[in-house]
């Protein structure tokens, strides 16, 4: 379609023959000096397009356009240009300048007509000679609206038109497309025609959109079985956040409460005692008063003055045996808690300001650990709720024991003062025992036992109740209230919702490594301590409150992605990194295409012609024209690193929590570290997964393209050993960086987990993800239209998979790095063991595809070559010479493009050293130089200096920070390898703000 053919102009001047500007005589001496010729100027074209309105009163438009600056007389230039052909105002005029840059000096220009440019495109002119005319003062050139007879020595702007579509994609949705072509002349190939291309894709979000609802399901349902394990645990322990919880748990509530005394008195006091306290260690008083720092004497108080406090016990009767030898049952006794101490009083008020909550035994509970058979005190209370299993269909019966003591010498001497001993009875049935009648109570009453009453209390030593001939010792105000449960007691099964425990994102991303863990962890389930205790219920509380944390925070996530899907809000910038709600999403997330041309034989090439830029041909009626022939297209996706920035990078990443699981001693620490480690791993694989994704639909757009060669062949590899895909990470293995590169390792090596499967595509249907049947992975179903699906290989037509083979090598390149060699940092042995085990990946990888019999023809040879380099290259890395090898990433990219496999390159943000690396690698495909640094850097500013500073990736620069310029400073700058620095006028200075 004409519609989206890109029109491109290169621009070369001829019969100018420019001079440099005057130059007094130490100019010219120490331009000799520095072996430049004073006459050779800088040059550079200026382009304004100015657009008349076509409606009365309207504003005219004018747009400027700049050409790279060239050091030539008759200059040539390399960089692409697109005028907007489809005007339709016959006053639409571009006015082109050829300017001196040393002393904005304009040195001949000329003025065309906007529509004499559209008809010579239309009717397919290869060259159009525009006369220039040379500076006389300011008059202004007439404009050329038709064919000009030019001399063979006259001076004149020639342009060479470029014909190019734009990429179709049918399998990925794309907006807001760059493209920027080049024309390179004098390269090692002959002339190269190149454009580069670059887009936001819709698997942004909707592939986090995907994955984000799965992972809430299985972070829902993990969370579930946390909430059902801190419930059973509380049941085992009888521990409850209140008395509605126990009763709604199946447990009995006894409430006992002591509120105050009167008439207290000791049958024998004993003696007053001096004591001498030292005044190194004084003991404090239960009131809570300061102790003196000086050497103190303490008298106990005269026979009139108590210290009172009550202790209390609780008992509940063992059932009875059966036999007439049986002995009676037994009522042991547990020790309940205590009252604060009143000090100097026989008439005590301890009130129930002060409440807590205990757990019982019972016959059936009896092998669990409670909190009454601690060996520790209690702290002191007036009032209690004891907690026991509920007895639903049999009776029971016990005592509450309240022993009064009078405090003689603080936290020393207790005499007893007596005791008041309550039995309770609670009755679930009738039995032949029992009066005939005697009544059960009422099942709807609201308490099945209630004491609230002044008691006599009967000295100590005297087993008595309530009812004795001798004389009490005082009375107390007590409560004691049963509320039965009518729940039933028992622990909730974690065996359904202990499945999800075994779904692939929770479990480690090396398969070796979490086959170790779970072999050592296998009973993980049973929640103790080392020494065999139950885990505190205030951190199995603390583990359910984060989870819980976690999964509100991706409800809010998923609900911000679903908006930002809906309206085509494909990109988050670097601005972006540590805002919570868009953790899941990659950042700047692009998928660019690098496209070499050959050189038309019909058409008349001018050496190291430039062009135009057309960035729209909506109306230009372009009749079957002759396209610029493709010779090859590689596709690479950027992106910054897959890691949770808003969740930190101070403390740990994702490898930091495998490691915390792997080592520990209790599972307190254990399930910390795991839970920690599954809500940073979703929202790092969910990035990790749509870049994945998109790689992959690139690739296989292209095999399935008509100009691929052996393109089912391609599909027939990753069909028999996987698709591969190479992550190329800059990140430096220093401070957070290192963080990054942890999180971004877990992320990607968890996409082994993930299958390729296609399917016949409907109306409705949409790229989907469903679990393995195994249960070991996913699957994302690819819809094809029909016509494709068919023509697929065969195993592919009928459900077979594609596996992902995930590669990760990195090499920091920034100051960071930098020093991290410099100190001999221990993220030194991070970075070199990720390649190690990406290269051992690579090479296994590589020697299934030369086993592969269709292959054997092809060059074997190459990728062979290049991973034994790759072998010498990491033999040669030792910590004590750590360099930045820099080429290793080309050496690697080299064999993933050999093996048909699918690359993704990233930094900290993906604009500013992913940027310097991609336009590296085009680079070398322009000139297709070897890996050898001195044949790379030797081309580096006339190629790749000109895509960093006029191409696309400056312009995703201006889009993250809102100025088309890189985030490095001087320093940064020189701190950088020299084929990954950009030119001076391309980088912030410094104001460079560390977005890289």
């Amino acid at each position: 379609m004409a519609d989206d053919l890109v029109v491109s102009f290169f621009c070369a001047v001829s019969n100018v023959n420019a001079r440099g500007p005057p130059q007094s005589f130490l100019q010219g001496a120490l331009a000799s000096l520095r072996g430049q010729s004073p006459d050779v100027p800088e040059c550079q074209l200026l382009i304004e397009h100015l657009s008349q309105a076509t409606i009365a009163g309207a504003p005219s438009s004018l747009r400027m356009y700049e050409t790279e600056i060239t050091k030539s007389s008759n200059p040539s230039f390399v960089l692409g240009i697109e005028l907007p052909l489809a005007s339709t105002s016959v006053e639409d005029v571009v006015h082109i300048s050829l300017v001196r840059v040393q002393d904005k000096l304009s040195i001949a220009s000329c003025v065309v007509a906007m529509r004499y440019l559209a008809s010579q495109v239309r009717l397919g002119a290869p060259v159009i000679y525009i006369p220039l005319t040379l500076r006389k003062g300011h008059t202004t050139p007439p404009t050329i609206s038709s064919p000009a007879m030019l001399g063979a020595k006259d001076p004149a702007i020639v342009l060479t038109v470029a014909r190019i579509r734009p990429l179709a994609h049918p399998l990925i949705p794309t907006q807001h497309h760059l493209m920027q072509t080049y024309s390179f002349p004098s390269t090692t190939l002959g002339p190269r025609r190149v454009a580069e291309e670059i887009m936001e894709v819709g698997y942004h979000t909707r592939i986090p959109k995907l994955f984000l609802k799965h992972m809430h399901a299985e972070l829902q349902m993990f969370t579930e079985l946390w909430h059902v394990r801190c419930e059973n645990e509380r049941k085992r322990q009888l521990i409850f956040d209140s008395d509605d919880d126990a009763l709604a748990a199946g447990c009995d509530v006894f409430h006992v409460a002591v509120l105050e005394a009167r008439n207290l008195k000791l049958d024998v006091l004993p003696p007053p005692t001096t004591t001498t306290t030292p005044p190194t260690a004084p003991a404090p008083t239960s009131t809570g008063m300061s102790p003196n720092t000086a050497a103190t004497t303490v008298t106990s108080p005269t026979p009139t003055a108590i210290n009172p406090f009550i202790r209390i016990s609780f008992g509940e009767t063992d059932k009875p045996e059966a036999g007439p030898d049986a002995p009676y049952p037994a009522t042991p006794m547990q020790d309940v808690g205590r009252t604060r101490t009143e000090m100097a009083t026989c008439n005590p008020v301890w009130g129930t300001h002060r409440r807590t909550s205990v757990a019982s035994t019972s016959p059936q509970m009896k092998k669990m650990a409670t909190s009454l058979s601690g060996d520790g005190p209690k702290k002191p209370a007036s009032s209690y709720s004891i907690y026991r299993p509920s007895h639903r269909v049999c009776n029971s019966k016990g005592v509450v024991q309240f022993s009064v003591y009078h405090e003689a010498i603080a936290k020393v001497m207790d005499v007893p003062i007596g005791h008041v001993i309550v039995p309770w009875r609670i009755l679930k049935l009738k039995s032949t025992s029992m009066n005939p009648d005697t009544s059960l109570p009422d099942p709807d009453a609201e308490y099945v036992f209630d004491v609230d009453d002044w008691v006599p209390i009967y000295p100590r030593g005297d087993r008595r109740s309530m009812l004795g001939g001798v004389d009490p010792v005082g009375e107390v105000h007590i409560q004691v209230r049963i509320k039965c449960s009518k729940a039933k007691f028992g622990l909730v099964s974690e065996t359904a919702l202990g499945a999800v425990d075994q779904t692939p994102m929770f479990r480690l991303a090396d398969k070796a490594k979490d086959h170790e863990l779970r072999k050592r962890n296998k009973h993980s389930h049973i929640r103790t301590e080392p020494d065999g205790a139950p885990i505190p219920i205030e951190t199995l509380a603390k583990h359910v409150a984060n989870l819980d944390g976690y999964l509100a925070d991706l409800e809010k996530m998923m609900e911000d992605v679903a908006d930002r899907d809906a309206s085509s809000k494909w990109f988050r910038s670097s601005k972006e990194k540590k805002e919570l709600l868009v953790q899941p999403l990659a950042t700047n997330l692009h998928l660019s295409y690098f496209r070499t041309f050959a050189e038309s034989p019909v058409r008349r090439f001018s050496t190291g012609a430039s062009s135009f830029r057309a960035s729209s041909l909506s109306g230009l009626d372009l009749p079957a024209v002759t396209l610029d022939v493709q010779d090859a297209v590689t596709a690479t996706v950027s992106c910054g690193a897959p890691t949770a920035h808003a969740l930190g990078l101070d403390k740990h990443g994702l490898l930091d929590l495998e490691d915390a699981m792997m080592t520990a001693v209790d599972a307190a620490s254990f399930d910390a570290a795991k839970h920690a480690y599954m809500y940073r791993k979703i929202l790092c694989v969910s990035q990790s997964l749509s870049v994945l994704v998109t790689t992959f639909l690139a690739q296989l757009e292209l095999a399935l393209s008509p100009s691929t060669r052996d393109g089912m062949a391609i599909l027939r590899q990753w069909t028999a050993i996987g698709f591969l895909v190479q992550w190329e990470s800059l990140v430096s293995s220093q401070g957070h960086e290192l963080r990054m590169l942890s999180d971004a390792w877990v992320a990607i090596k968890t996409l082994e987990r993930f299958v390729f499967q296609f399917e016949g595509q409907t109306e409705t249907s949409r790229i989907r993800l469903t679990p393995a049947h195994d249960g070991k992975g996913y699957v994302i179903h690819v819809p094809l239209p029909s016509s494709t699906l068919v023509a697929l290989p065969g195993p592919l037509q009928t459900g077979a998979t594609i596996a992902v083979v995930p590669v990760l090598f990195t090499q920091g390149i920034n100051e960071m790095q930098s020093l991290a060699n410099m100190m001999g940092t221990t993220g030194w042995d991070l970075q070199h063991k990720v390649n190690q085990k990406a290269f051992k990946t690579l090479q296994a990888y590589a020697a299934s595809y030369t086993a592969m019999e269709e292959h054997v023809h092809l060059e074997g040879s190459a990728p062979k070559a290049a991973l034994q380099t790759l072998t010498t290259l990491l033999e040669a890395e030792t910590k004590a010479a750590a360099t930045k090898n820099t080429r290793l990433l080309l050496e690697a990219s080299d064999v993933v493009r050999c093996l048909n496999g699918g690359r993704v390159t990233f930094c900290k943000s993906g604009k500013d050293r992913t940027a310097m690396s991609i336009t590296l690698d085009q680079m070398r495909r322009v000139h297709a130089t070897s890996s050898m640094t001195k044949d790379v850097e030797a081309l580096v500013k006339p190629i790749a200096n000109v895509m960093r500073a006029r191409g696309t990736r400056i312009e995703i620069a201006q889009k993250n920070i809102g100025a088309p310029k890189y985030s490095f400073n001087a320093l940064q700058r020189k701190m950088l390898p020299k084929m990954y620095r950009p030119p001076l006028e391309s980088i912030q200075g410094m104001a460079a703000k560390g977005h890289t």
